[in-house]
Order: C-alpha cells, then structure tokens, then sequence
C-alpha cells in the first residue's frame, strides 16, 4: 500500500475520539481531500452497527453499512465473493481504493502511516513521533491513555462506587498533571507538538460538552483548567481543524447511544466553552518558529 495522491479515504466516525485523532491530524498536517479523502458514517450506531444514510452516504460504492466495507475488503484479500467479516467493526478504516482493501483500522497505526504522505501535505515536517523523543512519547502516551483516554469511558460505565471512583480519580489526576504541565509549556513534552498532544486534545475537547455530565467525570475545562483550555484551543485554532469538529454530531454519538445512562435519550444544548475565542498561539514544531 504505497503512499499515493488521492488513492486512500479515510472512513471516520464524528464523535468517535480515536477516529478523531486521524481526521484531526489530516487538518494538522494539511492534507486535503485532493490527498486524502475522509467520509464520515452516520453519527448514531445502529442495530447494525456503524452506517450510512442520506445525510452521510458512502460515496465510492453506496454501501449501507460500514460491515458491507469490511465484507468487500475481505473478499477482495481472499477472492471469495460469499465471504463475510466475523469480527469487529471500528472506526477509523483507513481504505485503499485501488486494491478495496482495509489498510488498516487502528488510529496509532494510521496516524504514522500519515507521514508518508508528506509530499502532499501543505505543512511539512509535522512528524508526531520524532526518533530523538520516542521513549517520552511513549510513557506520556501510555499514562494518558490509562488516566484519561480509557478512563473517561470506564468512569461512564461503571457499576459500582468504587470503580466509579477509581475511575474518574485517574481522569482527575491527568487533568491535573496536563494543567501542570501546560502552564510552564505550549505542549505536553516542551516545544514540540507530538503525538501525546493529539491524543489528549481529542479527549479534552469532548469533557465538558459531555464526559463530565454524561459519564460524571465533574470537572470542567472552561472553569478549572485556563491552561488545558488554552490548550485545546491553541490545536483547534489551527487551520483547518475547526471544521473537524462537529459537535452536534459528537453529542448525538454519545448522548443517544447509552440508553443506561440516558434512557429519555436528551441532547444537552450546551457545546462546551467558546473554543473560538483567540489565545497566544504557539509553533507545533520549533522550526516554524523561526
């Protein structure tokens, strides 16, 4: 699956934080569609799970589902026009329209795969996992996703107090140490904007609109956190990356899937805080501060 100019589309889910970090970092990087394509499925997971409908329709083959997507990959690697896809079905796909083969459904995987596709991105240089700082990506990673990225989820899904609480006391302490961090430095390891950026912010910016009410995480970032705020909008003030952000879609994706939680199925009106309002803004890499 070689790099090529508009060869890959990349399927995604609006409310999906995982989906997002790929959606988001094509923006970051500036790879247009004319690069790489993103089509997003219906915001609402069904009885079939993941789908099209009229207002997102799969545009290269009309499919109903993204299912049908995994069964033509499948067939297509195995030659077998009756084969059927017995496993999940996740977002991000990361699709190859050449071959109608899934190069890959992992987000860590497909964000790396991206800087392949430098010679077509309007920023270059933009490399999130840089040699030289590899092992403090990966431990700043791999707390984040344990205190924060996962945790979030588990504090939502919890059934009991103290899971509850060992939970949401992991979100808690991430935030925390971010808002540290974040108020001596633009990023999470210094200067240089990295792939523990991209997987915090996608995150943050969904708390306040709903992790803190709909899974009690109970803290805000518009009132509590200045330096995780700025934060989240220094990334979506970044070109392109406001428009990846469709928060009626993000809220409909969370609030009206978990029927435990929200049985009268309420979209809350609130989007969380203005991340529009101008803040000092700072290079993703030094060099493009000179």
């Amino acid at each position: 699956f070689p790099p090529a100019k508009g060869r890959y589309v990349v399927y995604a889910a609006a409310g999906c934080p995982w989906a997002a970090r790929v959606v988001t970092l094509l923006a970051l990087k500036q790879l247009d569609t004319d690069a790489i394509r993103v089509i997003y499925v219906a915001p609402e997971i069904s009885s079939q799970g993941w789908i099209f409908d009229a207002a997102h329709p799969d545009p290269l083959y009309g499919a109903p589902t993204l299912r049908a997507l995994y069964d033509r990959s499948l067939q297509r690697q195995t030659g077998d026009a009756s084969a059927r896809h017995a496993g999940k079905v996740t977002v991000p796909v990361l699709w190859d329209t050449t071959t109608e083969q899934i190069v890959n459904n992992e987000s860590g995987d497909i964000i790396r795969m991206l800087d392949g596709f430098e010679p077509w991105a309007g920023r270059r240089g933009l490399d999130l996992y840089p040699a030289a700082h590899r092992a403090a990506i990966d431990e700043a990673c791999a707390y984040y996703l344990t205190h924060l990225n996962q945790a979030v989820a588990q504090a939502g899904s919890a059934t009991s107090q103290d899971a509850y609480a060992a939970a949401v006391g992991k979100v808690h302490a991430a935030m925390d140490r971010a808002e540290a961090t974040l108020a001596q430095s633009p990023w999470l390891l210094g200067d240089r904007f990295t792939e523990v950026d991209l997987r915090v912010y996608v995150t943050l910016i969904r708390n306040d609109p709903v992790f803190m009410t709909l899974w009690r995480v109970q803290r805000s970032i518009a009132w509590q956190y200045p330096h995780l705020l700025r934060f989240v909008r220094r990334i979506f003030q970044q070109p392109g990356v406001a428009a990846t952000w469709r928060v009626d879609e993000v809220k409909r994706f969370f609030y009206l899937r978990d029927a435990a939680a929200n049985p009268h199925r309420i979209v809350p009106l609130w989007n969380g805080p203005d991340l529009s309002v101008p803040v000092e803004m700072a290079p993703l890499i030094p060099e493009e501060s000179s």
